[in-house]
Parts: structure tokens; C-alpha cells; sequence
């Protein structure tokens, strides 16, 4: 068993990495976060790792966080998966939701995203 909940996240942005984490310590949740930049390797790392929760970021412009939660759902339908979009677009976000993820926030919203890891992993306030 691990000490500290393992995340996974596919995120291209080291500021927000960075943030992030700085968030996750505002609220004194120990955890290792692991970042990769491309959907392929994040779908790989979910394989070889087994992480306790995905974060499905946006690794460039290109990539498409719908497309990659379904790619996730079909490798694992339980895992806890919260989606970062670029834009609060309700529409994709509603999609997101009923795609199978946990949870959805703004890029811009670090603090929402730490306080969903923070419920995923049962820890209370």
C-alpha cells in the first residue's frame, strides 16, 4: 500500500503543475502527482502505474480531453477523473460529466480541482 494517494495527470503546463500542487498543500494533502504530456503516454502510465485518481488536462492544443476520458473509461471505469478544460464551456463540461468524470473545473481554478482530489480520496476538512 502507498503512503500517499498517487495522481496522474496529462497537463502540459508547468505553472499549473505547479499551482496545483502548491493547492494540494494549502490543504495539507499529501500526494504524488506525476505529469506527462501526451495522451499516449498518459494512457500508458494509467496501465503501468495504477493510479489513485487522473486529472485529464490539456497536453497541447491539440488534444482533446473527450476523447481521452473515453480512452480512460474504457481502461478503467472506477478510477476518480477530474477534467480541466481551457474555457468554462458549460456544453463540453455537461458532456464530460455524463462521460464518466468525477468532476470538471476551469484551468483557472486550481483550488476547485484540489478540494474534488481532496473528496476522491475521502479526506475529511
Amino acid at each position: 500500500m502507498r503512503e500517499f494517494p498517487h495522481i496522474l495527470a496529462l497537463e502540459g503546463s508547468p505553472s499549473f503543475t505547479k499551482r496545483l500542487k502548491k493547492e494540494l498543500e494549502h490543504l495539507q494533502l499529501s500526494c504524488d502527482l506525476r505529469t506527462v504530456k501526451s495522451p499516449q503516454s498518459f494512457l500508458q502510465a494509467i496501465k503501468t502505474e495504477t493510479p489513485d485518481a487522473l486529472i485529464v488536462g490539456s497536453a497541447s492544443e491539440s488534444s482533446d480531453p473527450m476523447s481521452v476520458l473515453v480512452s480512460v473509461r474504457a481502461l478503467n471505469a472506477s478510477i476518480p477523473v477530474m477534467v480541466v478544460l481551457e474555457k468554462s464551456d458549460l456544453e463540453t463540461g455537461i458532456q464530460c460529466l455524463k462521460s464518466g468524470a468525477t468532476g470538471v473545473v476551469p484551468k483557472s481554478k486550481h483550488e476547485q480541482l484540489a478540494l474534488l482530489l481532496k473528496e476522491a480520496f475521502n479526506v475529511p476538512n
